[in-house]
This record gives structure tokens, sequence and C-alpha cells, in this order.
């Protein structure tokens, strides 16, 4: 039998940091990935809405929403990350709004 979330060289079993988010539409991975958690500060007049896709653009298999009130941040982890079949995309919107999130690329 064969384990496709077996951590090996490539594959590892613990969240690493993206690039920053920021407001937008970013394609943090294009390839199967565990998807640990992420890290979000709000603006200080506006709320954060950041929706991760399990896809390679917007749309397809939400993974998680995530909102965040005006001059709050949140952080939100994953006990078991979550399999993106097909890649991790982030649409978020929110003026000022910032963060991270945190998964583990496929090999």
């Amino acid at each position: 039998m064969r384990r496709n979330d077996r951590s090996d060289y490539f594959n590892v079993d613990y969240g690493l940091a993206s690039a920053a988010i920021t407001t937008g539409s970013i394609a943090i991975t294009t390839t199967e990935s565990a998807y640990h958690g992420i890290e979000i500060v709000a603006g200080d007049t506006a709320k954060a809405i950041i929706i991760i896709y399990d896809s390679l653009g917007a749309g397809g298999n939400i993974l998680e929403r995530v909102n965040v009130t005006s001059a709050d941040s949140l952080l939100n982890e994953r006990y078991r990350p979550v399999m993106a079949k097909k890649g991790i995309y982030i649409v978020a919107t929110g003026v000022g709004m910032s963060g991270t999130i945190f998964y583990g690329p496929k090999g």
C-alpha cells in the first residue's frame, strides 16, 4: 500500500510558511499539498475575508473560509492537515489585511 501523505526528502509532514498574503488572488501551490492553517491580521477599518480553494484558480472545492473583524487577528492551525489535491489558491479581500498560510508541499 502506497502512502501519499508520508514524509520523505521532498514531502514534509509539517507546515511551511508561504509568501505574504495581501488583498487579491494568490496561487500558493499548483501541486498536491497539505493545508496546515493560516494566520491573518485584518486592517484597521476593514474586515478581512479569505477563501482558500483546493484548485488552480478561484472556484472549486473550498478548504476553508476565514472572516476576521477589523483591527483583529486570527491564527487557525490544523492538528491534522487537509489535503489539497489540485493545489492551494487564495482569494483575499479587506483593505490593509495581511497574513501567511502554512502548508506542506508535495515533492
